[in-house]
């Protein structure tokens, strides 16, 4: 995941370091999200902290899309 962000974190868009970084659920579990790779992504730990439940709605879109949609 580092190599396919560039090492940037995928919240703020800032270079990570590695010893300050989270795997994050773009879609949180209290959504529906779960552990498939598509649903993770690599961000600053602030970043994870600060961001908490809350959901880009295109990313909702796209997961539920991929999810329930082309099975």
């Amino acid at each position: 995941m580092w190599d396919g962000q560039s090492g940037l974190c995928a919240l703020c868009e800032e270079p990570m370091q590695r010893d300050d970084v989270d795997v994050d659920h773009k879609i949180p579990f209290s959504y529906g999200g779960g552990h498939e790779r598509a649903n993770l992504q690599l961000a600053h730990s602030s970043c994870n902290r600060s961001r908490r439940n809350s959901v880009d709605p295109r990313d909702l879109l796209r997961y539920l899309e991929d999810r329930y949609m082309n099975r």
